[in-house]
């Protein structure tokens, strides 16, 4: 099973939620928090595979949430999907540009996140490529 955080921007009463959800052969076990203080403690409990990291939260935004959790030592090498839709595409390039991470300019479909999260997960310690429209870009 391969496990999840998103962090997202919907209120859910700080509470943590999960999801499984079967793909092919692999299992994903998603936990959803809504503040980036949380996905700092539920990550270090968690020990998750992948984040999947909204821009916009209400505490902080997506990249300082990134760079905190790649701060801590057991998160370090942890490949992350940032989700940009309706962001700045100028402002956030530079910040992106500095960090290892796969990032979305629009919204996709599910089909089209989950290989997104596949392709993620098998490129764990390689070069990061930025996703612009749901395609790798070079």
């Amino acid at each position: 099973m391969k496990k999840i955080l998103v962090v997202g921007k919907r209120a859910n009463d700080g509470n943590v939620a999960d999801l499984e959800i079967p793909w092919g052969q692999e299992l994903y076990h998603l936990c959803y928090v809504s503040d980036g203080l949380e996905a700092l403690r539920v990550g270090r409990e968690l020990k998750p595979d992948l984040f999947l990291i909204n821009y916009e939260l209400m505490s902080m935004n997506g990249i300082d949430v990134f760079d905190s959790l790649h701060n801590e030592p057991e998160l370090a090498k942890v490949p992350a999907i940032l989700s940009c839709v309706g962001g700045d595409e100028e402002a956030l390039r530079y910040a992106v540009a500095a960090r290892k991470l796969y990032v979305l300019w629009q919204q996709i479909d599910l089909l089209s996140l989950l290989r997104l999260i596949e392709m993620a997960l098998s490129t764990r310690g390689a070069k990061r490529q930025m996703v612009l429209q749901g395609q790798r870009a070079s």
